[in-house]
């Protein structure tokens, strides 16, 4: 596997182990949100390509489903990204 970043290998180990424990479950990586647009603000955007978010994590805790994300730097580009994931599909981005 490849990963972006020394600190994204190191939260992945990290879940692998909690998973291993039993604490989590259904650990997937790179799971892809499509944001759906309405109406006509898709001429609005830069191109006519789906807008996506790519999570680095995804698992279940406690019987919910968690989406996360191992952060160094949080761009603009993110930021808007986590907000739309909020406010579109009603997930909240955990950060490690």
């Amino acid at each position: 596997m490849k990963f972006d970043s020394l600190k994204e290998l190191h939260v992945w180990n990290v879940l692998c182990a909690r998973q291993a424990d039993g604490e989590i479950s259904n650990l997937e990586r790179q799971v892809s949100y499509r944001f759906e647009v309405c109406g006509n603000l898709i001429r609005y955007l830069p191109s006519k390509r789906p807008l996506t978010y790519i999570a680095d994590y995804r698992y279940v805790e406690d019987g919910k489903i968690v989406v996360a994300d191992a952060k160094g730097l949080l761009t603009q580009e993110y930021k808007i990204k986590k907000a739309l994931m909020f406010w579109v599909n009603g997930i909240e981005i955990k950060e490690f």
